[in-house]
């Protein structure tokens, strides 16, 4: 699912490079005109990796050539995962490796992660300074940007950093964990560390800006570090970010 987004100033597969839909992939070259926005905001979307992905560019851009450059850095690091997928599988084959255990099957959301760092990186190569990439939901901005928090309708700003949330369900309750950090590896990685902690009461001196969401049937309750209850104190106070969200 892809949440909204929005500027706070004027604003691929299935696995495998083989399966690429270049038909279709990059097609949705889309001008925001349309959604109130202005003349030089681009939208990308497809599918890569088994989930959705969403890029939005500023600027006057050749978008002609990066259409292409992206298709091409989607084509890559798609084939590279999917290599480092088959070498993690013929690991684990037994005997392989007799006498050691091999790792655990890497989980889809770090190849999400992974790849939103690295079209990331090759957006700032191509000379971008204003975008935001997403990959099966998890972003990281260049320069500045409204988004919303996963399944609320609170939004919070990003100011070259990237949002990662983890989601997990028991018999009884569904919980989710969102982290803002540099990049989209390290806020996932943060996730996964403070996932292994139950509902902890000092979740307020946590480093990063943190939310963590529990719903049972009973109702809701949260915890968030001081920094993230900064960011979204501000934004009550502020001018409403939703405002021309897409």
């Amino acid at each position: 699912m892809i949440e909204g987004s929005a500027r706070r100033k004027t604003g691929l597969v299935r696995r495998g490079p083989a399966l690429l839909l270049f038909g279709g992939l990059l097609a949705t070259a889309l001008l925001f005109s349309a959604c109130g926005r202005g003349p030089q905001d681009h939208r990308l979307q497809g599918v890569v990796l088994d989930t959705g992905y969403h890029l939005t560019l500023h600027g006057d851009l050749d978008m002609p050539r990066l259409e292409v450059a992206i298709e091409s850095e989607l084509v890559q690091q798609a084939a590279r995962w999917t290599a480092f997928g088959q070498a993690m599988a013929s690991w684990r084959r037994p005997g392989v490796l007799p006498g050691m255990s091999p790792p655990s099957p890497w989980p889809d959301v770090l190849g999400h992660a992974w790849l939103v760092d690295r079209l990331h990186q090759r957006l700032q190569g191509e000379g971008l300074d204003e975008f935001l990439v997403e990959v099966g939901g998890i972003r990281r901005g260049q320069g500045a940007w409204w988004v919303a928090l996963p399944g609320e309708d609170r939004r919070l700003e990003l100011d070259d950093e990237a949002l990662a949330s983890l989601v997990w369900r028991d018999a009884e309750r569904r919980q989710r964990l969102s982290v803002v950090a540099d990049s989209a590896l390290e806020a996932l990685s943060l996730a996964w560390r403070w996932q292994g902690e139950t509902f902890p009461e000092h979740a307020v001196s946590w480093s990063h800006p943190a939310l963590w969401v529990v719903t049972t049937p009973a109702g809701t309750d949260e915890r968030m570090s001081g920094a993230m209850a900064t960011r979204l104190g501000a934004q009550e106070e502020g001018a409403d970010p939703a405002s021309g969200a897409y």
